[in-house]
């Protein structure tokens, strides 16, 4: 059998359900069987991490693996991130902390203004570290919604270990990637480390802290216990800054890509190398946006900061999908497939339905068993990708309709470009039934 290698990218709440979508198929289809690392960033590793925590991806049948899956989309759809009652006490805590500063400072003494602005500004400086926080609050958000079963928190030892289910996040010091897993951590610049019992929230949540959103994570090295890594100038410091994961590549594939040339350096582990790589990318392209909001003084300049980030993001990807596609149609290279948000599932095989070729073949029976649903899907695949990059519920409605469309858009352009099994098109209403 094969080795199948799945990236899923990030994209908030949005990736989750797109991306679960496709392993959804891959069940179906009895290609989880060949699957041996599902790599993730962002929105993508929150449902990396619940199929972790599950444990036994390649031994699931369709049957079990629906059922078994449910609390997750169920939880994305009817809850947003903060929804705990820990992140509301920490949000109510935060702004009535925020009116007492300004009342101590402002109404409660005679102090003359400039006076009573330095008590502000003095008074803020340890309100900014509770802020700060908020990081830190979403990690326990991540874990008591998903990753706590039984009240107990999951930890990256107690994962799947059959699979290496792998979340990238970014090292911000070395500026790349900084990889958790269940049987290591690794980092080029640290070398390999062990999991040291950390979180698998934690884990989770440093690959998707979107910046801005969220303040980089800040790890102590020494739980890791680091060795062999390459061109650090010094020694390991002690602690390490991670931000989110599609700061350096949002669609997780660098680690499969790159997995063979690190297992030479850890013959010990025996990583899996795979034979296939499968690409996940929920990652919404830039759509057009109005300019008034960015003349707004302050705010203005904010605005702006979020959309140049969004378009460094969008650039760096579409260069990256560039380069895959030409890999992937390079007979030398790695064979592959791209399952990308921004096409319908009638658009590969259309692409390839002329000829005569094995490819062509299965095009055409791809758009015959798709029949005259061309407008329909158009239509689903505009709705799909302007879903806003967010941890907040997307209703049972929007869940069902990126589950659905990464679903078929997978068999399609798998079937077609790689010969996965073509099975019966689903129907969005048992999409429907697993999120509500």
């Amino acid at each position: 059998m094969a080795k199948i290698a799945v990236a899923l990218s990030g994209g908030g709440y949005r990736a989750s359900l797109f991306g679960l979508g496709a392993l959804l198929y891959l069940v179906d289809a009895q290609k989880n069987r060949e699957v041996t690392s599902i790599s993730s960033v962002s929105g993508g590793s929150i449902t990396n991490a619940y199929v972790a925590q599950l444990k036994e991806y390649q031994k699931q049948t369709s049957t079990n693996f629906w059922e078994n899956i449910k609390p997750l989309p169920q939880t994305i759809a009817q809850k947003t991130l903060w929804s705990t009652p820990l992140t509301w006490a920490y949000l109510l805590i935060l702004i009535l902390s925020f009116f007492a500063i300004f009342y101590i400072s402002f109404w409660s003494n005679s102090w003359s203004w400039w006076g009573q602005s330095v008590e502000f500004f003095a008074l803020l400086i340890p309100w900014f570290w509770l802020f700060q926080q908020r990081g830190v609050v979403a990690g326990h958000a991540f874990g008591s919604n998903l990753f706590s079963p039984g009240g107990k928190p999951t930890t990256l030892e107690e994962i799947e270990q059959e699979i290496d289910h792998v979340f990238c996040s970014t090292h911000l010091n070395a500026g790349e990637h900084f990889y958790f897993s269940g049987r290591f951590v690794y980092s080029y610049r640290f070398g390999w480390g062990k999991t040291g019992r950390l979180p698998l929230h934690v884990a989770v949540q440093a690959s998707a802290a979107f910046p801005l959103g969220f303040p980089p994570r800040w790890l102590r090295t020494k739980r890791f216990h680091f060795e062999g890594g390459k061109n650090r100038p010094g020694p390991i410091p002690g602690l390490v800054t991670l931000t989110d994961g599609g700061v350096y590549d949002n669609m997780a594939d660098q680690w499969p890509s790159g997995v063979e040339k690190r297992s030479s350096t850890k013959t010990d582990l025996k990583l899996n190398v795979p034979d296939i790589l499968v690409i996940v990318n929920s990652s919404a392209g830039l759509t057009w946006s109005p300019v008034n909001r960015l003349k707004v003084p302050l705010l203005g300049e904010f605005l702006a900061l979020v959309r140049v980030i969004s378009v460094m993001f969008d650039n760096s990807a579409s260069l990256r999908m560039q380069a895959l596609v030409r890999q992937f149609m390079d007979p030398q290279g790695l064979r592959g497939a791209l399952v990308n948000i921004e096409q319908s599932p009638c658009k590969i095989p259309k692409a390839f339905a002329r000829g005569s070729s094995p490819e062509a073949e299965r095009a055409r029976t791809v758009m015959r068993l798709l029949g005259d649903k061309e407008s329909d899907w158009d239509e689903i695949t505009a709705s799909n990708i302007v879903v806003k990059t967010t941890l907040s519920k997307l209703g049972s409605d929007v869940s069902a309709r990126l589950m659905y469309h990464g679903y078929t858009l997978a068999m399609a352009n798998l079937h077609v470009l790689l010969d996965f099994p073509l099975l019966d098109f689903p129907v969005l209403e048992k999409f429907k039934r697993l999120a509500s």
